[in-house]
């Protein structure tokens, strides 16, 4: 089914708040989710998945050691947000050790709206020594979201800039999926009261006389 962007966008941020994350990750993630939609991934089940399983518990699996940050376990709604900042606060000279990668199509989306909202790219190596880094830029992610390892380490690279995905006001996601994003952000709702109507609140309150 066909749904807007902007309306992927606040029910998965409130899907997030819904499943205990702040609003600040929430709205990450649900960034990331649109991002991996436009590049014909399905961030929404990503998503969706990753909510379910929840774990979202602090503190954050992250360490400095000799100039690198080390993260283990590395989930995408915690250490993966907080890595993320870290190297773009620290720029070139930084360097992320991911280890134990869970919900690895999460981290691919938070990655590909970093680069697109930053203007930078990300240079991912695995522990093959004979593979060629793989580069995520604000239009190119992996044709393959799941080849990302457990084990990788982060740094911003150098790689030509190009705009983004294009910016499709609708977006296909899966009907079952959609539903399931939309019970979650139904949760974040208030049921109305007395007292709250007292104070506004509620539809069709509005005096036009």
């Amino acid at each position: 089914m066909l749904v807007s962007s902007n309306e992927i966008d606040q029910t998965a941020r409130k899907a997030c708040v819904a499943s205990g994350l702040g609003h600040d990750r929430a709205a990450d993630l649900a960034a990331a989710a649109v991002w991996l939609l436009r590049m014909d991934h399905d961030g929404a089940s990503a998503l969706a998945a990753m909510l379910n399983e929840g774990g979202f518990t602090l503190p954050i699996a992250a360490d400095t050691t000799g100039g690198v940050l080390h993260c283990n376990p590395t989930r995408p709604a915690l250490e993966g947000i907080a890595a993320i900042d870290w190297l773009i606060a620290e720029g070139r000279e930084g360097v992320i050790r991911l280890e134990g990668l869970v919900h690895p199509v999460m981290m691919l989306g938070l990655l590909g709206n970093a680069a697109s909202s930053h203007r930078l790219a990300f240079s991912i190596d695995t522990e093959n020594d004979d593979a060629i880094p793989l580069i995520v830029t604000a239009s190119s992610g992996l044709d393959d979201a799941g080849m990302l390892p457990e084990i990788l380490t982060l740094r911003l690279a150098d790689a030509p800039q190009r705009t983004g995905p294009q910016q499709a006001g609708h977006l296909n996601v899966e009907e079952r999926t959609w539903k399931r994003l939309s019970a979650m952000a139904y949760k974040t709702y208030v049921p109305s009261s007395e007292a709250s109507r007292l104070k506004g609140a509620g539809a069709g309150l509005v005096d036009n006389d």
